[in-house]
């Protein structure tokens, strides 16, 4: 619940519509939410979205839900899309390449992963499946799951590279 003065909560209730219906305009059915879109000079939407991307989008979705943005129904949709997207893209041992093209869904050279995309998507993918129903709960969990982070630790440094 927001708090403070009815303003602010006021203020911060538009932000959060308007931040919202960026998402609802701008993301296709797959799920795989444009990287930014450009209007000055107009160029539209980016046709490239990151693991970071996506997981935004799904904590949006979310986050739209609670706040009565969008009903249940309509989150576990736009959840399920994405998923069932996810579920297809081609991943490093489990883990996102880091730009995806949002109309073929294929990696975009260079391929490369990155920890911090990587972390950003496994933790939204376990916050959208801590306020998931079952199935969409473990297909989540799954996803988050088989991202193999290990393999982005590097012992000798005690670090994520």
């Amino acid at each position: 619940m927001l708090r403070g003065a009815s303003g602010d909560a006021d203020a911060l209730r538009d932000l959060a519509a308007r931040t919202w219906r960026f998402f609802a305009e701008n993301t296709p059915e797959n799920g795989l939410v444009p990287d930014n879109v450009q209007l000055d000079p107009p160029r539209g939407a980016a046709e490239r979205t990151s693991p970071t991307n996506i997981g935004l989008y799904m904590v949006s979705c979310a986050a739209a839900r609670l706040m009565g943005l969008i009903d249940g129904a309509e989150c576990a949709r736009r959840l399920e899309q994405t998923v069932s997207t996810l579920e297809r893209l081609e991943t490093w041992r489990g883990q996102f390449y880091n730009w995806y093209d949002v109309r073929t869904e294929k990696p975009m050279p260079p391929r490369y992963v990155s920890s911090v995309d990587s972390g950003n998507l496994a933790a939204s993918l376990l916050l959208c499946a801590s306020l998931s129903n079952a199935p969409l709960k473990s297909r989540l969990e799954t996803l988050a799951k088989n991202m193999d982070l290990r393999a982005l630790y590097d012992e000798e440094r005690k670090l994520f590279v």
